[in-house]
């Protein structure tokens, strides 16, 4: 794919010298019939977005450099939270080292959309997602690439389904893409753990703190994807020649990457 892409790894990163891909869907044909779509709130989007008939559509635009993803609204009219379902078929883990993957993007800097993604391990029926994985609050507005280790979560030789919840409120256009389930060899994989990154005060109006127990190395880039602060390894950063506005501090600790949002007022 031809995205310009960042990589965040929710829990674990890993340097990979053995490694077997169980499931991979990248919606070029569309969202295949294996796929389950769930309207879960019946609402009326928007005119503006009638595309979206469906509360997941396959969708391609200018932004999104001639790919194809799995799309939903939550840009309804009157306003309302969006509840809408992407599930997977069936995926069967192997015995360990079992790592999702996937990419994800909010199509408005101004209304991004949130999500949650779970899992279920008897079938796809939405009352059986009894496990919530992760929340995504307000999605960049460009492809970053997530990634969660289920087998920390204890899910390992078993079947699983996994399901995308767009639960934005009046936001605009989610998408996801390039879904995607390995088993690294436990033998062959080095494991390092994320280092929690603290970026404070958070709104701010003059400056930030970036804290950490290993080093940090880290850049500020706006809404449109632009670098308005490079690279430096300050544990504080002056905002105040910004504008207000929403930026994102990429981070890098002994090679994992992360993404904090920042609020400048």
């Amino acid at each position: 794919m031809n995205k310009i892409m960042l990589f965040a790894s929710l829990f674990v990163v890993s340097f990979v010298m053995g490694q077997t891909e169980v499931f991979n869907e990248d919606f070029q044909q569309g969202i295949p019939n294996t796929w389950t779509i769930v309207d879960n709130d019946g609402l009326t989007v928007d005119p503006s977005v009638q595309e979206f008939d469906s509360a997941w559509i396959t969708y391609t635009e200018d932004s999104l450099y001639g790919d194809t993803v799995a799309a939903s609204t939550s840009y309804f009219d009157p306003i309302d939270r969006a509840d809408r379902w992407l599930i997977s078929p069936a995926i069967n883990l192997g015995v360990y080292g079992n790592i999702l993957s996937w990419e994800a993007m909010s199509a408005d800097p101004s209304y991004p959309d949130d999500y949650k993604l779970l899992i279920s391990t008897t079938d796809n029926a939405i009352t059986s997602f009894t496990d919530t994985l992760i929340l995504v609050n307000n999605e960049v507005p460009y492809w970053l690439e997530r990634e969660v280790n289920l087998s920390d979560y204890g899910y390992n030789d078993q079947t699983v389904y996994i399901a995308y919840v767009n639960t934005t409120f009046n936001g605009f256009k989610l998408f996801i893409d390039d879904v995607k389930v390995r088993i690294e060899d436990p033998v062959s994989v080095e494991e390092v753990e994320l280092v929690d990154v603290n970026v404070f005060p958070n709104p701010t109006a003059d400056k930030v703190f970036i804290s950490s127990t290993s080093n940090v190395t880290y850049s500020i880039v706006n809404m449109e994807g632009k670098v308005v602060i490079p690279e430096q390894t300050k544990t504080e950063c002056s905002l105040v020649h910004l504008p207000q506005g929403v930026y994102f501090l990429q981070y890098e600790v002994n090679g994992t990457y992360g993404v904090e949002r920042i609020v400048k007022q």
